[in-house]
C-alpha cells in the first residue's frame, strides 16, 4: 500500500484498499514499472523495486520443494501402476510423440 495519487486506484478498489489519495502498487509489470518511472517519491520507488526484484526468491514461508518431490513421487508411482517405466514414458504414451525418447529427438533437430 502507498500513499500519494496517480494510478493504480483500481488496484487499491479490487483490494478493499480505502483512503484519500492511497494508491495500491502489486508487482505485476503493468503497476510497477510505470510508478518506479514515474513516481516522485525516492523511498517509495526504492522499496518497490526491491520488492520487484526479489519476487522470485526463495523463503522458508513459500519453499515448496517438500510438495515438488512428492508430486514426483506420486508420478513415478502413477507410472509403475500403469506398467510404464518411468512418467516420462506415462505421459507420452498417447501422444503423438510416443514415447519420451522420440520426444527428445524432435526437440534436438
Amino acid at each position: 500500500r502507498v500513499e500519494g495519487g496517480g494510478p493504480p486506484k483500481k488496484a487499491a478498489v479490487d483490494r478493499k484498499v480505502e483512503g484519500e489519495n492511497v494508491s495500491v502498487i502489486t508487482l505485476s509489470r503493468s503497476l510497477v514499472v510505470p510508478f518506479l518511472t514515474f513516481s516522485e517519491n525516492r523511498d517509495l520507488r526504492e522499496k518497490a523495486w526491491r520488492l520487484w526484484t526479489s519476487r522470485g526468491e526463495l523463503e522458508p514461508s513459500r519453499d515448496n520443494i517438500a510438495i515438488a518431490t512428492r508430486i514426483l513421487t506420486l508420478r513415478e508411482e502413477q507410472a509403475k501402476m500403469h506398467g510404464y517405466p518411468t512418467y516420462a514414458h506415462y505421459a507420452t504414451a498417447d501422444t503423438m510423440a510416443g514415447n519420451p525418447d522420440r520426444g527428445s529427438e524432435l526437440l534436438e533437430r
